[in-house]
């Protein structure tokens, strides 16, 4: 199934912003819509013979066109160059993409430019398969503006990532239920170190979520879901509660079933 609507609530009940979603008849996605009682937009996607989407159009709650976003692809259907235009149709600012490969290790790198077609920085990236291990950006003078590093385990999930950007340095360390799910996440940083806990119901769908100090034991937070689910399965509206209280946030979905 593929969810055509989305319905976030507010606490006394009324809708705070509604998601529609509109498909082609292949399956990808063709128009997506976002609106609130303050704001409102809507995307409008094209897509070549390989699927890839070259262009997206966006437009303001009066249906008045903001933006378009070009892309190009290579043989391989990768990204070489993403070109975004404002409401007038001038350059916004264009990114160029180009890629090295080494076994089963892609290198991709990314130029990003203007909307006066000058040099503005660059990002280095290094993929296994869907995984990210590293990502570097640059400035102008080559000196490194942030760097992201990853590690997995042998089932390809993440254990260990890193983030370095100014005074900002961040570790996070993630322990995995035999089934893949998350168990445990320490995070450190210069602010403070916690501990978040997950447990899920039968169905693999997160029932609690609990954040803690990790040297004071204090909890900070404690999330709880219950789920609404249709005839096949799917849940359709999800309930939160926050230390305990119930019904503080509830989303619904309606999934269209062909």
């Amino acid at each position: 199934g593929k969810t055509i609507k989305m319905d976030f609530f507010k606490p006394d009940g009324s809708v705070s912003r509604r998601s529609t979603f509109e498909y082609n008849l292949d399956g990808s996605k063709a128009q997506y819509k976002s609106v609130s009682k303050t704001y409102g937009s809507k995307h409008v996607y094209t897509y070549d013979l390989q699927n890839n989407e070259i262009e997206r159009k966006s437009y303001d709650s009066d249906n008045s066109l903001s933006s378009v976003k070009k892309t190009e692809y290579d043989l391989e259907n990768r990204e070489v160059e993403t070109t975004y235009y404002n409401s007038e149709g001038s350059l916004d600012a264009k990114y160029i993409y180009k890629y090295e490969e080494s076994d089963d290790i892609v290198t991709k790198k990314t130029k990003q430019y203007n909307s006066e077609g000058l040099f503005t920085g660059s990002t280095i990236e290094v993929y296994r398969g869907d995984r990210i291990l590293s990502r570097k950006t640059y400035k102008t003078d080559g000196t490194i503006l942030s760097e992201l590093n990853n590690k997995y385990d042998v089932n390809n999930n993440r254990v260990f990532s890193s983030f370095k950007s100014g005074l900002i340095n961040s570790q996070t360390t993630k322990t995995y239920y035999a089934n893949g799910n998350i168990k445990e996440e320490i995070n450190i940083n210069s602010n403070d170190k916690t501990r978040v806990t997950y447990t899920y119901d039968l169905s693999d769908r997160v029932s609690t979520y609990n954040k803690a100090e990790i040297d004071s034991k204090k909890v900070l937070v404690s999330f709880g879901f219950s789920y609404v689910l249709d005839h096949y399965g799917n849940w359709i509206k999800r309930i939160y509660s926050v230390n305990g209280v119930l019904a503080k946030y509830i989303l619904e979905r309606d999934i269209a079933y062909y």
